[in-house]
């Protein structure tokens, strides 16, 4: 008998999955944004526009505008601004949390 493989988008997939305080579209937007929080090369995070989200994502710039909103205020993520219109997004370090843990 050949043996399972479990396969992940990311290695976070499994913990994410798990938190029933994020919809559907809070959970896939915190998987992206900590995907590209992981291959930037900057310390504060991923610089990135909400209409360059919304074509990642498939939602509409104000629906992610909202969701980046409910992650930022439940503690997922964290925005730093720079100058009028940028941002830089950061996942909480997912690597230290202790409440949830990979079956």
């Amino acid at each position: 008998m050949a043996q399972e493989k479990e396969i992940h988008f990311t290695g976070y997939e499994k913990q994410i999955s798990n938190w029933t305080d994020l919809i559907p579209a809070e959970r896939f937007t915190l998987l992206v944004l900590q995907t590209l929080t992981e291959v930037s090369k900057d310390p504060r995070g991923t610089y990135i526009t909400n209409d360059r989200l919304s074509n990642i994502i498939g939602l509409s710039p104000t629906r992610i505008s909202s969701t980046i909103t409910k992650l930022k205020k439940k503690g997922y993520i964290t925005v730093q601004r720079v100058g009028a219109t940028g941002r830089y997004i950061k996942t909480r370090d997912y690597n230290h949390a202790t409440l949830y843990t990979y079956h």
